[in-house]
């Protein structure tokens, strides 16, 4: 039903190779999740933060995620317009996700 998500695999292996991150003291973590949220992007040092939105949508008797190809909001913990907050709302999600991922791992 979503072909989209058939490139994951090699999408994590091309991330994975990257020279910047094997090659220094610089670490990524990726995490799978068996759901969607809301909330797509990625937190920089615990201190930036590039978030978009993402939505279902219908399309010609169809589900189609809308998320790629929007653009991000960039916020920063000091910010003076909610970055500390937006921060807070994403890592909240980001543990969440941790937590199932350790869940499942044990109970493999």
């Amino acid at each position: 039903m979503f072909e989209q998500f058939d490139t994951i695999e090699s999408t994590v292996r091309s991330i994975n190779r990257v020279p910047e991150l094997t090659d220094n003291d610089s670490s990524l973590q990726l995490y799978f999740y068996d759901y969607m949220p809301n909330m797509l992007g990625f937190l920089v040092n615990d201190n930036y933060l590039f978030l978009t939105y993402c939505h279902w949508e219908h399309v010609r008797n169809e589900l189609v995620l809308r998320a790629g190809g929007t653009d991000y909001f960039v916020y920063n913990k000091s910010d003076d317009f909610g970055g500390s907050e937006c921060i807070k709302r994403f890592s909240g999600w980001l543990e969440y996700i941790r937590l199932q991922d350790t869940k499942s791992a044990k109970g493999k």
